[in-house]
């Protein structure tokens, strides 16, 4: 390992000499061999796999920094030397600030690599451009941090865990907000770089998803907004407020019906060249407007040629590099694994074999998506019909085929995204009533289209200084969901940025936290609602409940309550940060149609599995009664409950409050006008209730039923035991015969 950064930094040193005292003629034809030294027999292939190593083995923030040092204390340079080196000619210009994909001919490559007409010199040169640019300019361009930047991160963070018992502030992360203040100075830097447009159509952009639809923004965005409104059921699209009327609630019902749990981003396609899916769509429910019929041209290269996508000589010079990828060790090393998570059966079939090598033409798709943003953009418009059927296949298989699995050891834990949420063109209110932006409440998300997604939160950040998106951050979810992503560090001249290709949605990733104007930080919201979610459905708890998701908590279920303005735990500022957050809570309640389970064993457990902490919201203090108030205001969609076991206390006070406020209900519905539709609009949906195994240590089943049975008749509810008088049924009647008997 040391020798490899050894003589990586050496060779990189000699580069930038030889390139900033030779002679045009002898840049124009270089000797290789002045470069590499005494590694005489030195090739571009063991510098690429060399490289590789880097990227891999020492591409942390302190191995880069350790390599930076060695880079700069061999070329004797300062930080004053590093920001000078920006003019026309220099490594930094010619692999970053200009534009290479407008180095579209012969003559402009030639040009732009000192008069090189060789096509192996424009590879060398190429390569050592992207390793130079790797080690020595992450810090100044903040694509990776130094010591004292993150020692300092630290100790804004260590500040915030000591004031945890401070509920003031408590989305305000002092970490992103020491994060923010370090990488403002580092943006200074790019914009003196780039210009703004440039970093607004293809640089802020690489890793963001549109949610929102829009009339006037750009291409790309309003192909995605467009594809993302599509992405889930029309009903669901127009609905602003699940409970908002009849109509909508059963909307909302229906869809839980069909076990949806995530929300897809696009749409998964399958191209007739897999003909698996072809030949069996009707068996496997796959409609046929998702399934891409032929292609346009003959191959990746035709798509890329005839299509006008790129020039001749910008093919020649991608291919040659990319077979110089293909012959690293690297490359050789990957090979397809089709295998489902637990090894039974195949989980994708796109005619690959298990253990099959990956193919050159995979390596161009991920090169040419990362490389050139007017193709990748090109690509997303066209994602429905077979203009660039190849090139969209061959992500997919290279993807899902050759990927790793985010469930590996080797796997990155967490994966950020933007996301943008809102529309330059449209009202704030317009954003605000369109479910897409919320996900449509669900914590997982499936990402059907093609996503950039990079494991470094920094990276996110710095390419959204101007807060236009929303970040997510997002780790693996259930151990059936292997979704598996791509590497393309290795790949992408934008080394650093650690890009991580997403596509297919065959499986959801978990929602794991949302960071707002890159300072406000909603994980321990996100945790609540995960708390919750497996709460109602009778779960242990996986998510130890700190006094930050407790806060959480308590301000989710106040406000979702409707308090008095006196009771509401926000102010107004905090009400305008929370915003986004509050509507996501909102419709993850309204997608709650499964029946609750409230298992009082681990509601009254006070180990980090149980649910203690939290138990006022669900439960008296006696236990003898279930607050309905609560679970019904905040799930207004749930028809079926359970309660369980004999920790829950049957006594008579437990039906008489039962009759006190479903009477309640009751008596308010018949004086509520109906709806247009000549519908009652209900405040909650609960229809039926079952107590199980209740303690009986105060009154028995059977005298409770025989008590209270013709007392809950009166207010609409039917009340019945089982034959061993373990169980009691509440039925709320509907007077709709066919529904009484189901």
């Amino acid at each position: 390992a040391d020798s490899i950064c050894k003589r990586v930094v050496m060779i990189l040193a000699a580069y930038y000499k030889f390139t900033k005292n030779s002679t045009s003629d002898m840049l124009a034809n270089m000797d290789w061999g002045d470069i590499f030294g005494a590694h005489n027999k030195y090739t571009a292939e063991w510098l690429v796999n060399d490289f590789n190593y880097i990227l891999e083995c020492n591409d942390d923030d302190e191995d880069i920094e350790k390599l930076h040092i060695k880079l700069t204390q061999c070329l004797d340079w300062d930080e004053a030397s590093i920001l000078s080196d920006f003019q026309e000619g220099s490594i930094l210009h010619r692999h970053l600030i200009c534009d290479k994909w407008k180095y579209n001919s012969k003559q402009s490559i030639v040009d732009l690599y000192f008069g090189a007409k060789n096509q192996n010199d424009w590879i060398q040169y190429k390569l050592l451009d992207k390793m130079f640019v790797h080690i020595m300019y992450p810090h100044l361009l903040g694509l990776r941090l130094t010591s004292n930047e993150l020692n300092a991160i630290q100790v804004a963070a260590a500040s915030e865990r000591k004031d945890d018992d401070d509920e003031t502030e408590q989305d305000l992360d002092l970490e992103l907000s020491k994060l923010n203040e370090v990488l403002t100075e580092r943006r200074v830097i790019w914009n003196k770089l780039k210009s703004s447009e440039w970093m607004k159509k293809y640089n802020d952009s690489k890793f963001v998803t549109y949610l929102v639809k829009a009339a006037q923004i750009n291409e790309e965005s309003k192909t995605e907004s467009e594809e993302a409104s599509k992405s889930q059921n029309s009903t669901q699209e127009q609905q602003d407020n699940a409970n908002a009327n009849a109509n909508g609630a059963e909307q909302v019902r229906a869809r839980g019906r069909s076990l949806v749990n995530d929300y897809s981003i696009g749409e998964r396609y399958y191209y007739d060249q897999w003909n698996y899916y072809s030949e069996n769509h009707e068996k496997l429910k796959i409609s046929l407007k998702h399934i891409i019929r032929g292609s346009h041209f003959a191959n990746l290269k035709d798509e890329m040629m005839q299509s006008s996508a790129m020039g001749m000589d910008e093919w020649i010079l991608l291919e040659r590099f990319c077979q110089l990828l293909f012959a690293s060790n690297k490359c050789r090393s990957l090979k397809c694994d089709i295998l489902k998570s637990d090894g039974h059966g195949i989980d994708i079939h796109y005619g690959l074999k298990q253990g099959d090598n990956i193919l050159l033409q995979h390596i161009q798709s991920i090169y040419i998506y990362c490389n050139f943003p007017d193709i990748k953009r090109k690509l997303h418009r066209h994602l429905k019909d077979n203009k660039y059927a190849h090139f969209g296949r061959l992500l997919r298989e290279t993807v899902e085929g050759f990927g790793i699995s985010v469930f590996h050891d080797d796997a990155e834990p967490h994966f950020y995204h933007n996301v943008c949420v809102k529309s330059s063109s449209s009202s704030s209110q317009q954003s605000l009533n369109d479910s897409n932006a919320y996900f449509n409440g669900y914590l997982a998300l499936k990402f059907c289209k093609p996503s950039l997604m990079t494991p470094y939160k920094h990276i996110l950040h710095l390419y959204n200084m101007e807060n236009k998106y929303v970040t997510l951050t997002l780790t693996k979810y259930t151990n059936s969901s292997s979704v598996n992503y791509f590497d393309c560090s290795w790949i992408s001249d934008a080394s650093l940025d650690k890009e991580c290709l997403f596509i297919g949605g065959k499986y959801a990733m978990k929602l794991d936290s949302i960071i707002v104007n890159n300072v406000y930080n909603y994980s321990h919201y996100l945790s609540a609602i995960h708390v919750l979610s497996a709460l109602i459905k009778g779960k242990a708890n996986t998510i130890p409940i700190t006094k930050s998701i407790l806060y959480a908590i308590e301000t989710l279920t106040k406000n979702k309550l409707q308090f008095t303005q006196n009771e509401r735990t926000m102010s107004v500022a905090e009400e305008s940060n929370n915003e986004y957050i509050m509507n996501i809570f909102d419709r993850f309640c309204a997608n709650i149609t499964v029946p609750i389970y409230i298992n009082l064993i681990w509601v009254l457990d006070a180990s980090s599995n149980g649910y203690d902490a939290i138990k006022q919201w669900i439960t008296n203090d006696d236990h003898s009664w279930i607050r309905f108030d609560v679970l019904c205001s905040l799930f207004p969609n749930v028809e079926r409950m359970k309660i369980g076991h004999s920790q829950f206390n049957l006594q008579k006070s437990t039906f008489d409050t039962f009759i006190d406020f479903f009477g309640a209900q009751h008596n308010e519905q018949k004086e509520k006008p109906e709806t247009q539709d000549g519908e009652q609009l209900p405040r909650h949906s609960l229809q039926e209730i079952v107590i199980e195994d209740p303690n009986e240590s105060d009154v028995s089943v059977k005298s409770i039923v025989n008590a209270y049975a013709p007392k809950l008749n009166a207010i609409g509810w039917k009340m019945e035991s089982n034959k061993f008088y373990t169980k009691i049924y509440l039925v709320k009647k509907t007077g709709n015969l066919w529904d009484d008997l189901f």
